[in-house]
C-alpha cells in the first residue's frame, strides 16, 4: 500500500521532521559521524565508518543491534543498502539529484524521495523512511565535498594569479 508523507527541515536545522497529512510520525537528528531518528515511535541510529564517512552503520536504538548498512558508490550517484541480510540498492532519479530512490532486487522502487520535501513508500517496513533521508543527506554531504576538493585549489590557483 503506497503511503504519502513529507518532511520539513528548517535551512539550518539538523532535524527532519516527518509528517503523515498533519501528524507528526517521526524525526531525523543529523549530526557528523552519527544520526537519530525515530519512526512511529521506534528508534534507529546509523553512524559513519569508513575513511570518507562512505558507510553509514543502521542499528536499532533500544538495543543497538546491527540491522544493516548503507554504502554509496564512488561518485554517490547511487549505492546500495543491506538490510536484514537482504541487498536493495538506491540511486538518483535526475541530474539534478534531487529525487532519491531505494530499489528492491526486481528494481521496484521501495521508497522515492525529492528535496522538496515529498516521501512515497511502498514498503511496509517504516525505517526506509528513515534510511531514504539519512542517504540523501551523506550521499549529498559526499558529493559537496568531492566538489569542494576539486574545485578549492583551482580557486587558490586564480586568486594567486590575480593577485600576483
Amino acid at each position: 500500500m503506497l503511503k504519502n508523507l513529507k518532511w520539513k527541515k528548517g535551512l539550518f536545522d539538523d532535524i527532519y521532521q516527518i509528517y503523515s497529512d498533519e501528524s507528526s510520525v517521526g524525526f531525523l537528528k543529523r549530526g557528523t559521524d552519527s544520526s537519530y531518528g525515530e519512526i512511529n515511535g521506534k528508534p534507529y541510529l546509523f553512524n559513519s565508518v569508513g575513511a570518507f564517512k562512505q558507510i553509514k552503520i543502521i542499528y536499532d536504538a533500544e538495543n543497538y543491534r546491527k540491522l544493516g548498512e548503507i554504502r554509496l558508490n564512488d561518485w554517490t550517484n547511487g549505492g546500495t543498502i543491506i538490510l536484514n541480510n537482504k541487498l536493495l540498492g538506491w540511486k538518483f532519479k535526475s541530474f539534478l539529484n534531487n529525487e532519491l530512490t531505494i530499489l528492491d532486487t526486481r528494481g521496484n522502487d521501495l521508497l522515492y524521495l525529492t528535496s522538496h520535501g515529498i516521501i512515497h513508500t511502498n514498503s511496509p517496513e517504516d525505517l526506509f523512511i528513515l534510511i531514504g533521508l539519512v542517504t540523501d543527506n551523506i550521499a549529498r554531504h559526499s558529493r559537496n565535498t568531492i566538489l569542494f576538493s576539486a574545485i578549492f585549489p583551482l580557486l587558490i590557483l586564480l586568486i594567486m594569479w590575480f593577485v600576483f
